[in-house]
């Protein structure tokens, strides 16, 4: 979807919309070895590491990091924020390291140093609504996140494990199994309701998408985010973003990487813990959030009332693990 949109910010379909990666950023990033397949799509992960309390290994051996602080790399996205901004473009700011919000202890931190390099003084206590006025005379700054709900849920899992083998630069690469078994992930990638509810929490308008409600329709997500959220000029049906010749282009699929090593009886006893982990969120939908093609999201929340135990995710994950121990 980022590099759709990306794209599609090039080449001018999506009105007055801009992708405002620093130039400079472009620049090192593009000839880091240190980076794996970095493309202009991941513009924004340095700005969502920087904006982090703590940093992994990995990111601070990248050139970006070896040559500036991360306030001077979060003054360069402030920079180009405004001068996009301030040249009549609305922004967009994507990236899957938003769920640093939920998998950090610092979310908070996160967000609110986030929001205050955005083009104006924003804040969560104002719901929204920015009383500062920038100096083209702009003074409503309107933010919605975008969260992709992700099912079968085991499915999402599995590609957190493929994107972890990937990564190994090893011959025997580690199962499913033993993955989950060892790892220290603590699965906040998966907890994409609690997502959006952290956003809602801070006032902001979050529009929440049922990845496999668009996949059921035969749609894109890339198409149902520029017709549905950036409101792009798309066909009658509103199912298609106008101009593009061919269909959006999809990245990012991860099949065949590694042994399983699992049955699919313990698949299916992990899809059902995740489920019930989402119960924890089972009254999200009727608070104030925009539901892109929910209809299979909508079901599988209706069977909460199975249930009657709230789940924690750490517990999830346990519960998880007890499970390929068998």
């Amino acid at each position: 979807m980022q590099n759709n949109i990306l794209q599609w910010t090039k080449l001018n379909l999506l009105g007055d919309w801009s992708w405002p990666v620093p130039p400079l950023i472009i620049e090192i990033e593009s000839k880091d070895d240190n980076n794996w397949e970095w493309n202009e799509a991941k513009g924004f992960y340095p700005l969502m590491e920087s904006l982090r309390s703590t940093m992994t290994p990995r990111a601070r051996a990248r050139d970006i990091f070896q040559k500036y602080t991360k306030d001077e790399i979060l003054e360069m996205y402030k920079s180009e924020f405004n001068k996009q901004w301030n040249m009549g473009k609305s922004l967009i700011i994507g990236s899957e390291a938003f769920d640093f919000c939920i998998k950090d202890e610092d979310g908070d931190h996160i967000f609110d140093n986030l929001m205050h390099i955005l083009p104006v003084n924003t804040s969560k206590n104002i719901n929204n609504k920015i009383l500062d006025v920038t100096p083209n005379g702009r003074n409503n700054l309107y933010i919605t996140i975008v969260v992709t709900h992700r099912s079968p849920r085991v499915k999402h899992l599995q590609s957190v494990w493929s994107e972890f083998i990937l990564n190994q630069n090893v011959i025997q690469r580690t199962s499913f199994k033993d993955w989950l078994l060892k790892t220290k992930n603590n699965f906040g990638v998966l907890d994409s309701l609690g997502l959006a509810e952290f956003f809602m929490k801070r006032g902001v308008e979050v529009a929440l998408v049922d990845g496999s409600g668009v996949s059921a329709k035969g749609l894109d997500l890339s198409d149902v985010v520029a017709c549905s959220v950036l409101n792009a000029s798309c066909s009658p049906t509103g199912e298609r973003l106008v101009g593009v010749k061919d269909p959006p282009v999809i990245h990012n699929i991860k099949a065949g990487v590694g042994s399983l090593n699992v049955s699919k009886e313990q698949l299916d006893r992990m899809e059902e813990v995740i489920a019930r982990y989402d119960c924890k969120y089972q009254f999200i939908l009727k608070k104030n959030i925009t539901l892109l093609h929910g209809e299979i999201l909508v079901n599988s929340l209706a069977r909460c009332k199975e249930y009657d135990v709230v789940m924690s995710r750490l517990s999830m994950k346990e519960q998880i693990v007890d499970i390929v121990r068998d």
